[in-house]
Order: structure tokens, then C-alpha cells, then sequence
């Protein structure tokens, strides 16, 4: 198994039919999800499951999922022909044990815990320590969602 990323299918179709709002006035709430590298997260997964979905970090002060809200202080907007999107403030997990941790997944709980987008980056692993995800700039070529 292995997870791999990519922005959701449904999120893709979704976005037609304006099945997400992503603003700051009346967003959704959004939020993420830690996985380790022996789970099978994909863009093709609809919506979590949780809690502990197959392949999700649990841990002490996580037992039954690391999920964690988002903070969303920046409505997309558009930059020549790209629409972009970027949560404000970094994601924060305290005090959690893990081990080949790989892999963050973006949901919308409030429209059925649909996915929306999975990000891998390099196996991480720590016996008790914090774990922070630092969001990247807010602009066209580093959004953290942008569509072309």
C-alpha cells in the first residue's frame, strides 16, 4: 500500500456544483488528517471514514483519530488564470508517537467528510514530539490548492 497524492476526484466534480464553500464569511469547516505510509489514501477516496481510518496516525493524546481542524483566514481567489487556495496558519499535532508518517489529507466535514486533496512529503517518525505542517504562500505556484 501506499499513499499517493493528487486534489480529490469528487472535490474536482464538486467544485461545478458549488458542493464546497471554502470562503471566510460562511466556510466550511475543513480539516486534516495524518496517515503513515502503510495506508492507501488517494485522490480517489470520496470521503474519511473515521474515526482511524485504515493507515491514520493514532496516538496518546489522538486515540481515535488526528484529525484537526483547519484554519481557513484566506478565501480563494484568482491570480491571471489560476485559482488559488491556502489554509493561514500552520497545523499543529502536540506530543504524538508515530513512525513513517507520510502523508496529510484534506476534508470538508462539513459536507460529509468529503476529501477535497492528499499530500505526501518525506516519512517522518518521532517517540512523543510535536508535529507541525507550515503552509506554504498563499500566490499562484505555491498555493497549497490551485487549479490551472
Amino acid at each position: 500500500m501506499a499513499n499517493n497524492p493528487g486534489m480529490s476526484t469528487n472535490f474536482k466534480q464538486e467544485i461545478l456544483i458549488a458542493g464546497h464553500n471554502l470562503t471566510t464569511a460562511t466556510g466550511h469547516t475543513l480539516r486534516m488528517a495524518l496517515f503513515l505510509s502503510s495506508g492507501s489514501i488517494n485522490p480517489g477516496v470520496a470521503a474519511y471514514s473515521g474515526p482511524a481510518m485504515s493507515g491514520e496516525l493514532v496516538s496518546a493524546n489522538y486515540p481515535n483519530a488526528t484529525s484537526n481542524n483547519v484554519t481557513n483566514g484566506a478565501t480563494p481567489n484568482t491570480s491571471g488564470t489560476s485559482a488559488i487556495w491556502t489554509p493561514t496558519a500552520a497545523m499543529n499535532w502536540t506530543s504524538i508517537v508515530y513512525s513513517n508518517l507520510d502523508c496529510s489529507w484534506l476534508y470538508n466535514s462539513s459536507v460529509s467528510n468529503k476529501g477535497i486533496a492528499v499530500f505526501t512529503f518525506a516519512a517522518q517518525s518521532s517517540a512523543g514530539g510535536n508535529f507541525t505542517l507550515t503552509m506554504p504562500p498563499h500566490a499562484v505556484g505555491t498555493a497549497l490548492l490551485q487549479i490551472t
